[in-house]
């Protein structure tokens, strides 16, 4: 690796991404920016691949450790993805086939072939891009987080179909080795328990995800879905949920030259452009379509319109089909850089509707809400709330230690909410009141007695989300008492400055371990010497 190119595509990307950043986009458009840069200067960067490679499988892999088989099961994944695709990929064709009638392009063929291969390409969203913007709103266990990841993962399976179907090559004997990972499971999941808690665990989560990778690849499979159905298979330990936890951040760097390999082809030339920019603008139908499937499949107006717009972009998969049709002659050689282009202007639109997705519903949650129909699915049916004078948000580690104290010193005037459905499930098992259910979702906490409720405990990890909720909770009128948890002494401020009464988590833990120790010790059995 020539050490000299390395340190200016990493500059590169660096200062991309902070001018990005300076102006309120997301630094992942700066990195699709330079590898545009990257590819008109034609900088040798074959090492970027692989690391492109290794990033979207980390992707995957901790999707599925986080995963609920049960969610692709719902209508709300599999149908809707199923329809949104047939009735996409056949609009798109029409569109295609009027742009070429029209105003016409060398790029675009008329025949019916070539047309449904660059709509096929277009009808996917991209998990990447998605799941990034979750985790970045800290919605991924939420209802809306899982109901577009699952729409997302059902994708990928068509995807696999395809190029299995596309590539001519069908699964080899490698493929009866595949169901060995689950008889394993007990095995990989010892070792992971023996691998501790630092350098190990993270060397044995990149082994996990490249391994079954490697064992997919030799299968005759995508690569990416080995890596998927690993995270699967071990989801659901404490183990690893604790690696969940621990490989975010080598993912995102690792992503970080998945951006900008989509680039690398170079920028198209100026037809191209038009037909790219025409293609790009047809990118808002896609929520209109998902909108309309998830509330007719009995979701609230609120959770169908941020699946929606999560799922508003083109995916990196165009590339491969595009690559793909380019190399049997079906569509121009010029589609990869085509589609490469749309998918970053995409990106751009998408990054921007998703940062006021809130506000959206918030000011057009009235009218969104007529394309509701009269039932809900189980986990959006009412909540009774009647007796919470404490409301809990977020039951992880933090908010289950509040609530069992506060409900410990008043009773059962505590009420607990958590986003996942299967920890609420956990918890009122054990025996908690604890409801599904989003605190940043404006819909239920109108629903609250906010002259009763005298306590609410922001314990969301996310602190976006904690700052979304009390703004809310404030815009509805309520003035009782609003505590949150911070990581950091900036989000500290953030929420001292708003009113709220802030609880540092690191900054304070050295407080409560003391007092911990106090009240289990009583009083000390030595007399502290005196300072002076």
């Amino acid at each position: 690796m020539d050490i000299l190119s390395f340190a200016i595509i990493l500059g590169l990307a660096l200062g991309s991404g902070l001018v990005f950043k300076r102006f309120g986009l997301p630094p992942m458009i700066g990195f699709l920016v330079s590898g545009f840069i990257l590819g008109e200067f034609n900088l040798n960067t074959p090492w970027l691949e692989p690391l492109a490679d290794v990033g979207i499988l980390l992707l995957l892999f901790t999707i599925g450790l986080k995963l609920e088989l049960r969610a692709l099961a719902m209508p709300q994944v599999w149908a809707a993805t199923g329809l949104h695709m047939i009735a996409s990929v056949g609009a798109m064709m029409l569109i295609l086939k009027g742009i070429a009638m029209t105003i016409g392009s060398h790029y675009l063929g008329q025949d019916w072939a070539s047309l449904a291969t660059i709509a096929f390409a277009l009808s996917f969203s991209s998990t990447v891009f998605v799941v990034k913007v979750l985790e970045d709103r800290g919605e991924s266990n939420s209802l809306h987080g899982k109901i577009a990841i699952g729409i997302l993962i059902m994708q990928d399976l068509i995807a696999v179909a395809y190029l299995t179907i596309n590539s001519g090559v069908l699964p080899n004997i490698w493929a009866l080795t595949i169901p060995l990972i689950v008889i394993a499971r007990p095995l990989i999941l010892k070792i992971m328990a023996y691998s501790g808690h630092d350098e190990l665990l993270v060397l044995l989560g990149f082994a996990y995800a490249i391994g079954a990778a490697a064992l997919f690849k030799f299968a005759g499979l995508k690569p990416d879905l080995g890596a998927l159905f690993m995270g699967v298979v071990l989801a659901g330990d404490i183990k690893t949920r604790e690696l969940a936890k621990t490989l975010p951040k080598f993912k995102e760097l690792f992503l970080v030259g998945f951006f900008m390999t989509i680039g690398s082809a170079g920028l198209p030339d100026a037809d191209a452009w038009i037909l790219a920019l025409i293609i790009t603008a047809f990118v808002f139908f896609k929520p209109l379509g998902y909108m309309l499937l998830l509330t007719r499949m009995r979701l609230r107006a609120r959770s169908a319109l941020l699946s929606s717009l999560a799922l508003t972009n083109y995916s990196e998969f165009g590339l491969i089909v595009a690559v793909l049709g380019a190399s049997s002659g079906i569509i121009d050689s010029q589609w990869p850089a085509i589609i490469a282009l749309t998918i970053v202007l995409s990106f751009t639109i998408a990054a921007q509707l998703n940062k006021v997705a809130h506000k959206i519903y918030d000011k057009h949650g009235e009218k969104l809400r007529h394309l509701e129909t009269s039932k809900r699915i189980n986990e959006q049916k009412p909540v009774d709330t009647d007796n919470a004078q404490i409301l809990v948000v977020g039951m992880g580690r933090v908010g289950t230690g509040a609530y069992d104290y506060l409900r410990e010193h008043y009773g059962d005037v505590v009420l607990g909410l958590d986003e996942s459905a299967k920890r609420a499930r956990v918890h009122t098992d054990a025996g908690r009141q604890v409801y599904q259910g989003d605190g940043t979702d404006r819909d239920f906490l109108v629903r609250l007695d906010r002259q009763k409720v005298k306590l609410i405990m922001l314990a969301m990890t996310n602190h976006a989300e904690n700052i979304r909720a009390a703004e809310t909770i404030r815009m509805l009128g309520y003035h009782g008492i609003i505590a949150a948890t911070a990581h950091f002494t900036d989000e500290q401020n953030e929420l001292t400055e708003m009113g709220i009464t802030a609880f540092n988590l690191y900054a304070e833990a050295g407080t409560g371990f003391a007092e911990h120790v106090h009240a289990e010790l009583g009083e000390l059995p030595f007399k502290p010497t005196p300072s002076y």
